[in-house]
């Protein structure tokens, strides 16, 4: 997971991106802390505040543990509390916040990268509150909201011995090749991921893009 992010941010910035990385190098995987994604949240805020270009392609990418809680979608920090998932609004990221803070800044288009897995998650121990895998989330117009798996399915953390996983190496081999547009971007991604697992993973997305020949 940490070096899924390192080289995302990289591929992204050797583009021309302005990359936020947020990892615990301490942590299992790189995983971080609520303390940290809190730190983040106000981070991001304060960039997307300063966003001002109407053309800017906005790209959120999350490689991490996730849920499904009263029908929204979390980004779980390591150390969250499964004994109260509605602890979940304060250390947790919700995905559907952060879709809409920014279309607030009427990007040209948003991109949001999800490699984690879908299967079911009991929120709580017991099931007093139960929980669920990621549904595919229709995100707002001009968005991409792509997903490592399809719902209820693992994702794969790639062949032994690799640096990355299945997702995140298709995403850095075909998200910023030259001429590719992010419609055909998202059909090899789906199509390599599922060839290098043998079908056992076959990526999901939901496509709200706007604009014709856009590539990154």
């Amino acid at each position: 997971t940490l070096h899924d992010a390192e080289d995302f941010a990289e591929i992204l910035t050797d583009v021309g991106f302005e990359a936020m990385l947020l990892t615990d190098k301490t942590a299992p995987n790189g995983l971080v802390t609520k303390n940290l994604m809190k730190k983040f949240r106000r981070e991001f805020l304060t960039t997307l505040t300063n966003m001002g270009a109407i053309n800017t392609v906005v790209v959120f990418a999350y490689m991490g543990h996730g849920a499904e809680y009263d029908g929204k979608q979390y980004l779980l920090p390591q150390d969250w509390d499964e004994d109260d998932p509605r602890a979940l609004r304060d250390e947790a990221m919700c995905l559907q916040e952060t879709l809409t803070q920014i279309e607030e800044k009427n990007p040209l288009a948003t991109l949001a990268f999800l490699d984690c897995c879908r299967e079911h998650v009991e929120l709580q121990r017991g099931g007093i509150f139960g929980g669920g895998g990621l549904s595919a989330l229709k995100g707002p117009a001009g968005s991409l909201v792509m997903y490592a798996a399809g719902q209820g399915k693992l994702a794969a953390d790639g062949r032994e011995g690799a640096r990355n996983g299945a997702f995140t190496t298709a995403l850095l081999k075909h998200l910023a090749r030259p001429g590719l547009e992010l419609a055909d971007m998202a059909v090899d991604v789906t199509n390599a991921v599922k060839q290098t697992t043998g079908g056992q993973q076959v990526p999901e997305y939901v496509s709200k893009l706007t604009e014709k020949n856009l590539c990154l």
